[in-house]
């Protein structure tokens, strides 16, 4: 038993090592600029200034004159631990333990969500996901952990496990703002999370004032809800360098979308996707393949649509890429597979495409593939769904009413 346990873990650590080589590159920049006295721009920065005002009951929001902390209060409490070290020493530690996080939960997602075994699936979720991250783990972005914790969430909503999908959530979107798409539709589209959600949120929300006076918290909060209204309008003021839906528009019209519009595209593709995530839960007879679909329109969704979404921040769709491309070979869906790869080879080259192509701005590839991916792959399986659905409901019927004569 010992020995079979054994056997199984080598490959599982040995797929695991090759997270070492954004590890080590992540290391590396950060130790030579910091050495060299050159700049480099990391949010952690912020997340360890944030930390200690916490610790220090001092006020959080814009405290050198920019909205650079745009997160909820929990998140500065969740970086304490880092801060407890010296700079340079917390930013290398939280890359580690973010690139932790992130294969472990690429292993929990390809254990539960995955056609196949969890060997293969994990091999190539791992090294899509090594290709894709390298700019978010380089730079020490927080949603390498959030995306994680998503992941495990919606593996655990696949499993019917409530209390434990709805505790991942929650720390999710108190990391990470962004993470209330998810957070919103997961509960949407499965009643049985929302009393979970709530219960933690809540408790979430009440946490903080155990550590600092409730007058502390509350000013905090209020300071949070200022900030995030101010920053949800960057798009307006110059969406060029974002790769959102709204940056794509802006390199293929040459317009900016106004603010008025911006917010019907929001609130219509929300709907959209909304439905679609009702669809997939409704029809497709397989919980886990119906927990996968309601994650990548939420994914998608945000990346699209969230004000700040970089080149970077891409590393969201290397699971839901991962995953698409594994059920593809599996059910030897060709299309499906070469569509997949062509997505996936543009965000590895997505600087080389661009260069080629004679284009500066380099933001409007990805969000472009996104929406590729969304309408090629997502979409279909969900109408195959209700097709197939509808299909078998007559006969299923027809058979009951046989046997009953």
């Amino acid at each position: 038993m010992k020995s079979n346990t054994l056997t199984q873990l080598r490959p599982i650590v040995g797929y695991s090592l090759l997270w070492l080589i954004p590890l080590i590159w992540a290391v590396t920049i950060l130790l030579v600029s910091h050495h060299s006295g050159k700049h480099f721009s990391t949010p952690n920065a912020t997340y360890y200034r944030a930390a200690h005002h916490f610790l220090q009951s001092k006020p959080l929001y814009r405290t050198n004159g920019t909205y650079d902390f745009i997160y909820f209060p929990q998140m500065a409490i969740l970086y304490a631990p880092f801060s407890l070290f010296p700079f340079i020493t917390s930013a290398i530690i939280f890359r580690i333990f973010s690139v932790i996080v992130f294969a472990v939960s690429l292993f929990i997602f390809s254990r539960q969500l995955s056609p196949i075994a969890v060997l293969p699936s994990y091999r190539l979720l791992t090294l899509i996901g090594v290709l894709l991250s390298q700019g978010a783990v380089a730079i020490g972005q927080m949603h390498v952990i959030t995306v994680g914790l998503l992941m495990i969430a919606f593996s655990l909503i696949a499993q019917e496990k409530w209390w434990q999908a709805a505790f991942f959530l929650v720390l999710s979107l108190a990391l990470k703002p962004t993470a209330i798409v998810l957070f919103l539709l997961a509960p949407a589209l499965y009643p049985k999370l929302r009393v979970p959600v709530i219960a933690l949120f809540c408790g979430a929300v009440l946490f903080p004032c155990l550590l600092r006076p409730a007058s502390y918290i509350w000013a905090q909060y209020l300071g949070c809800v200022h900030d995030l209204l101010i920053v949800f309008h960057m798009d307006v003021h110059d969406p060029k360098p974002l790769a959102t839906l709204f940056g794509a528009i802006l390199f293929y019209t040459e317009h900016s979308v106004p603010n008025s519009f911006q917010i019907f595209i929001r609130v219509t593709f929300a709907l959209l996707t909304l439905v679609l995530g009702f669809l997939s839960t409704n029809y497709l007879s397989d919980k886990r393949q119906s927990a996968f679909v309601v994650f990548s329109l939420g994914i998608g969704y945000l990346i699209l649509f969230n004000y700040g979404t970089q080149n970077n921040d891409y590393i969201m769709l290397a699971p839901v890429i991962g995953l698409s491309l594994i059920e593809g070979i599996h059910r030897k869906e060709y299309f499906n597979v070469v569509v997949l790869l062509i997505v996936l080879l543009g965000f590895i080259f997505n600087w080389s495409i661009c260069k080629f192509l004679g284009v500066e701005d380099k933001s409007w590839l990805k969000p472009t593939l996104t929406v590729f991916y969304l309408l090629a792959i997502t979409v279909p399986t969900i109408i195959r769904g209700v097709l197939t659905s509808r299909t078998i409901t007559p006969a299923r019927q027809s058979v009951n009413t046989e046997s009953e004569v």
